[in-house]
């Protein structure tokens, strides 16, 4: 299902508006723009109609020939239209790509505080279709629609004004064709073909979203030999999004045809008009002439606007897309009587808290209750579902839970700055994202202000340093270089790194050696009991060698700690089995 599908519609006036507004901090740069695309079409004009005016000079004038200023002038026209051509193309990108890279700058800050409740139902393509496909196609706006709208008005006015110095009946002849051709067809022709434009960009983001799951799921899609069935919903996607583009394509050529017909029909009304004045010894033969090439050479400006009509439908469904995802409330927002005081201890409270993921939802927590005390390791243990991990994102505020108080250090936590909990808080979590860097980079993300002899130490302690240094460019190496050959267990060995070298005095381990075999485990365990010493811990766990040296655990059910226990009550008794299956003791003489 298409993640926008159910969006509020936002009317033109607003998109026009609001697109206007982004305008404002580029101004010079756009009146810039304005200035040399007139200045670009008037002298194309003027150089059309200098050049009729000499050469029909040359053949009605008994012994006239062009003076040399008259051919230098026009050698001057034919630069000056050369030049400020070039400057309207680069001035109107200019402020485009500007433009453009202020949108994606404002969608990443407005899409940050969405993550991750508001973004869970939103498919990854058709975000990244936003991101690509919907803001570049807004560039047609910037570029291609301000500044030729303006353009395009101010030739129109010099041209009438030019034909009324001629004739003053001659405005009237032209001026309900320059209307039809920059206010009727773009107006009736948007609103004809405007559902089209939002099929377009739906089907467009659904295809894409289509496509980026099946790369992201290739060996799965292998593996279970679905590669015949997969590629025949990627063709008939395909088809699909030919369909509706096919159905713009004819509708782009009869408004072409529209236009055309439009702009020969005032073609002949103006020669009609001028042969009239002709018949009536207003316009000599010259003033006939020039009228009509000055006419028919003034139509440029007016038939690109109606032309972009037809790519701004396309240009502002994507712009509602892009508008809705950043006027899109957050779960989660700071409190405004929110505190940036870190508090002094960290201990953690959980006091009747209750949770569920959407109204329509059963509660995963319901009247919760834990304390965990400063410097204490405890463990969750339940069944899949039981609400484990669900814990530790609202304890991270990544959702905001329906009642119930959690507080650290006695303080509140809806009356801290999430950025602040941030702060104090690392995590190392079961599916692991290693960005596009230097393996050094990825670990330092923790800590920004560490050194290179930190680095190493917490990826020694993480049991990955020696990997690393096997590389070519060790901790150098990008992530992207290696591609598949970095393991799963490597992967979270370095983010495991990553939290590590952040030093938070909260530490929370949500299956932290799920991709570890056994030996690195039980290396990262002796790490793990080095380094928690001082830190309060939550730990989720299904292997029971996570849970062996836990000061207290909590078994999740229906919503809430049903049982508290340590490692003897709840795995040597066989109590409870976080594996499922037969287990080996496991205890410090392990290690």
């Amino acid at each position: 299902m298409n993640s926008f599908e159910n969006k509020k519609h936002i009317s033109r006036f607003k998109l026009i508006i609001r697109l206007l507004w982004m305008v404002k901090n580029h101004k010079w740069l756009m009146l810039q723009a304005i200035f040399y695309g007139i200045l670009n079409h008037l002298t194309n004009i003027l150089l059309i109609v200098y050049g009729a005016w000499l050469i029909t000079g040359i053949f009605l004038l008994p012994s006239y020939f062009p003076s040399i200023f008259e051919l230098i002038l026009l050698f001057i026209l034919a630069i000056i239209k050369a030049v400020s051509a070039y400057m309207e193309q680069i001035k109107n990108h200019d402020v485009a790509f500007r433009l453009l890279a202020d949108l994606r700058v404002q969608f990443f800050e407005k899409l940050e505080p969405l993550t991750p409740g508001n973004l869970i139902r939103k498919r990854s393509g058709d975000l990244i279709s936003t991101i690509g496909g919907d803001i570049e196609m807004i560039e047609v706006f910037f570029a291609h629609t301000i500044s030729p709208i303006v353009i395009a008005g101010s030739i129109s006015v010099f041209i009438l004004s030019f034909l009324g110095f001629w004739w003053i009946l001659l405005p009237f002849f032209i001026f309900p064709f320059y209307f039809t051709l920059g206010v009727i067809i773009p107006i009736f022709y948007e609103r004809f073909i405007r559902k089209n434009g939002k099929v377009i960009r739906n089907t467009l983001g659904s295809t894409n979203a289509h496509l980026i799951d099946s790369l992201q799921g290739i060996k799965t899609i292998l593996l279970f030999n679905q590669g015949k069935s997969r590629l025949q919903q990627i063709a008939d996607n395909g088809l699909l999004l030919n369909k509706v583009k096919r159905k713009s394509s004819t509708n782009a050529g009869l408004l072409i045809g529209i236009i055309n017909l439009v702009i020969f029909t005032a073609d002949i009304a103006i020669i009609i008009a001028a042969i009239q004045g002709f018949a009536i010894n207003i316009l000599d033969i010259r003033g006939v002439i020039v009228v009509i090439v000055a006419t028919i050479s003034s139509f440029g400006p007016l038939s690109a606007i109606s032309s972009i009509s037809h790519h701004l439908t396309q240009t502002f469904a994507a712009a509602e897309r892009l508008f809705n995802i950043i006027d899109e409330k957050p779960i989660v927002v700071d409190s405004p009587d929110c505190s940036s005081e870190t508090p002094e201890r960290f201990d953690i409270t959980f006091k009747n808290l209750s949770f569920k993921y959407s109204p329509e939802e059963p509660l995963i927590l319901n009247d919760f209750n834990l304390k965990i005390p400063q410097g204490s390791k405890i463990a969750l243990i339940g069944e899949s579902g039981s609400g484990k991990t669900t814990i530790l994102r609202i304890l991270l505020r990544f959702w905001d839970f329906e009642s119930g108080e959690i507080f650290i250090g006695g303080k509140d936590l809806k009356k801290m700055y999430q950025k602040n909990i941030h702060e104090i808080i690392a995590i190392v979590e079961q599916d692991t994202f290693l960005f596009d860097l230097s393996i050094k980079d990825n670990i330092a993300m923790g800590n920004y202000n560490v050194n290179m002899e930190d680095i190493i130490k917490c990826a020694k302690m993480a049991n990955i340093h020696e990997f690393i240094m096997s590389l070519s460019e060790g901790y150098d190496t990008q992530i992207s270089e290696l591609g598949d050959k970095l393991s799963s267990g490597e992967k979270q060995r370095i983010a495991i790194s990553r939290a590590l070298i952040k030093n938070a005095p909260i530490l929370l381990l949500d299956e932290p050696t799920s991709n570890l075999d056994t030996l690195n485990e039980n290396a990262l365990q002796k790490t793990l009991n080095t380094i928690i010493q001082d830190k309060t811990v939550i730990i989720v766990a299904h292997r029971s060698s996570m849970i062996a040296n836990v000061d207290n655990i909590f078994l999740l059910k229906d919503g809430k700690c049903c049982e508290i226990g340590n490692w003897d009550n709840f795995v040597v008794n066989g109590k409870y089995n976080p594996e499922k299956v037969s287990l080996t003791n496991y205890t410090d003489n392990n290690m």
